[in-house]
């Protein structure tokens, strides 16, 4: 009985320290391997641009210049007019007509 206790216990502690230095193996292989994954993406990113995003991409498919600074169908001389028209008309109270 002493022969087999000892025995198991060798089999035990061989199977536990196989076990640790297999689960550290694996562990630190998964965070290598997704770190490389990570470095690979970002490195072809900055070599052939980064990918549109959604709104880059609705950018895109509009005709109208979002840089001009400007809302469709409203010019500058129609801008001015209705800046000047609120500061020359007198004050109302209330609501006011959206136009």
């Amino acid at each position: 009985p002493k022969d087999r206790a000892f025995s198991v216990w060798v089999y035990s502690r061989v199977y536990l320290y196989t076990f640790i230095c297999l689960f550290i193996y694996v562990v630190l292989s998964l965070f290598i391997s997704i770190i490389m994954d990570t470095y690979e993406i970002i490195k072809n990113c900055y070599e052939r641009g980064f990918p549109a995003n959604r709104l880059e991409q609705f950018y895109s498919t509009s005709d109208f210049d979002f840089r001009s600074g400007q809302y469709q169908g409203e010019s500058v001389v129609t801008r001015l007019w209705v800046l000047i028209r609120r500061r020359l008309s007198p004050r109302r109270e209330g609501y006011e007509d959206i136009q």
